[in-house]
């Protein structure tokens, strides 16, 4: 059953739906304003609103990859 969060990244407060433990929603949220404030202070003048975009292609990036690898694994199994 899915739980209402709330959670504040960055000074902004949001309200989410989660399967998922607070602790670990909390968590997300903690990682997340970690890696925007490596954007903030990596001494670029970047806004919030580019880091968080940043942040976001960042993750999309990272995944495709992941799943391009995975794809790659379950393909091999299949040959063998």
């Amino acid at each position: 059953m899915k739980k209402r969060h709330e959670v504040v990244i960055s000074g902004i407060k949001i309200a989410l739906l989660s399967e998922d433990s607070e602790e670990y929603v909390k968590s997300l949220a903690r990682e997340l304003e970690g890696r925007i404030d490596e954007f903030l202070f990596s001494g670029r003048n970047v806004s919030v609103k580019e880091a968080l975009l940043m942040c976001a292609l960042d993750s999309l990036d990272t995944q495709k990859k992941l799943q391009a690898e995975l794809d790659k694994m379950r393909a091999g199994k299949e040959k063998e």
